[in-house]
């Protein structure tokens, strides 16, 4: 079938709309019986159901009689009811006003369990809602699932540095990196300032962002080790440095490792810590701002055990 056959206003993406409509409302006269629900595309567009284990045959005939495209109709099976997830995710509710919101990246129900996604530094906690919940919930810690899984790897790892970005240099422009603390724990998180000096005899204007990022570099491979995987609340910031003007912001950098690194959270050793800084220019004719990079020099600090 072609591609815009699927395209919103067809028939046949209607018949799709309303098959949905109508298998959420079986779900809603009978919560028992329906978990979720997604619109799948492989091989082609159709519809998939999570249904409680143990269901009748009778009610799934019902339930494709529904549907315009009823015999198109996926079925999976879960152990738990849709009542039954959100008892659980009700409990994690409070677990999070307990331990602390900081400590969750993010979580909701998918698919007959409750996936969370815990921050680098949260293994103990992941043990005991494991423990807690068992296969009720699915979690991730930092870039990766907990329990650990050997084979596990992600299509894409973040590269050091972004190649579509063209480097930049600004005349009389002195920037450099300064860390708050010489060592930092595995699995915790780091700060550092970035000081911006106007060395030069002409007013400098930057537009950029607040606080910057930074990451862990192994010196030996050159390869990122370390990322911070929390939440940012960034604001746009323009400096403005007159000549003999120093200005500093804040660099938050963090220990989690990527995929392709064994542990969650970098092993102790020295590493680098490198940060870029956006620049943003004059947007394009779509409204989009240019963004170039300003390098700035990295300093070392100690990764210690936790």
């Amino acid at each position: 079938m072609s591609d815009d056959v699927y395209g919103e206003g067809t028939p046949f993406a209607d018949q799709i709309h309303r098959d949905i409509g109508s298998i959420r409302d079986f779900g809603s006269k009978h919560p028992d019986v329906l978990v979720d629900l997604k619109l799948s595309h492989d091989p082609t567009t159709h519809l998939v159901v999570l249904l409680k284990a143990g269901t009748t045959s009778d009610s799934i005939a019902a339930l494709k009689h529904r549907l315009a495209h009823g015999d198109h109709l996926e079925v999976e099976f879960a152990s738990v009811t849709s009542g039954q997830l959100e008892m659980v995710r009700s409990e994690i509710d409070d677990l999070i006003r307990e331990q602390g919101a900081q400590s969750f990246r993010e979580y909701g129900v998918q698919w007959g369990q409750v996936h969370i996604s815990l921050r680098s530094d949260q293994l103990q906690f992941a043990e005991e809602l494991l423990l807690r919940f068992g296969n009720l919930v699915r979690l991730e810690v930092g870039r990766k699932p907990y329990p650990p899984d050997p084979g596990f790897t992600r299509a894409e790892r973040p590269h050091r540095t972004e190649q579509t970005r063209p480097d930049i240099t600004i005349p009389g422009l002195n920037v450099t990196l300064l860390l708050d603390q010489p060592a930092i724990a595995s699995g915790s998180d780091g700060g550092a300032q970035v000081s911006f000096e106007n060395g030069g005899d002409q007013l400098i204007t930057i537009s950029t962002g607040s606080p910057l990022t930074a990451r862990l570099i192994d010196p030996a491979s050159n390869d990122t080790v370390g990322y911070f995987d929390g939440a940012i609340g960034g604001v746009g910031i323009t400096l403005h440095l007159r000549p003999g003007d120093v200005e500093t912001m804040p660099v938050i950098f963090g220990t989690t490792s990527p995929a392709d690194v064994e542990g969650y959270s970098v092993p102790p050793g020295r590493y680098l810590v490198e940060v870029d800084v956006p620049v943003y220019g004059e947007p394009d004719e779509n409204g989009v701002p240019s963004v170039s990079i300003l390098r700035v020099g990295t300093e070392v600090i100690e990764v210690t055990k936790t």
